[in-house]
């Protein structure tokens, strides 16, 4: 939603919604560098494994691909991700690139070969729609501060 009210030059979010209401938005800056890890040997190959979301509509055969690709951790975190709400690869490959260079930016294509930072998204260009945030106060991926 960010993204798209920041690039609404024609202002079609303004004149269609009244208001935006985020459950549980979740940016972490500074990212860990154990995601580097994760991300460069993980997440960054899943769609050159076929793998295009995570707990999609292939999810059985995508964590097996997974669990048989990646070794026993990455699918013991994924198995236990099972269940819960999908998510396209490519969103989860963006908000991790994001945290690790502590920047709201464009998708950085060429992340494996080192360009790690894109274009900058302005947010303040975002006045159209007013927004409320509600959050967490005992979330452990996404603490409330």
């Amino acid at each position: 939603m960010h993204y798209s009210l920041a690039h609404d030059d024609a202002n079609y979010f303004g004149q269609n919604l009244s208001k935006i209401v985020h459950l549980a938005p979740c940016f972490v800056p500074n990212a860990p560098d154990i995601m580097k890890l994760y991300y460069t040997h993980t997440v960054a190959h899943f769609e050159e494994k076929g793998i295009y979301a995570i707990n999609g509509p292939n999810w059985e055969t995508d964590l097996q691909n997974i669990c048989d690709e990646f070794g026993s951790i990455i699918c013991k975190y994924f198995t236990g991700r099972s269940g819960s709400q999908g998510q396209s690869v490519k969103s989860e490959q963006y908000w991790i690139m994001n945290g690790l260079v502590d920047r709201f930016q464009e998708f950085a294509d060429n992340w494996l070969d080192g360009d790690k930072e894109t274009t900058e998204i302005d947010v303040s260009k975002i006045d159209t729609v007013p927004m409320t945030f509600f959050s967490g106060s005992l979330d452990a991926v996404c603490p409330h501060s």
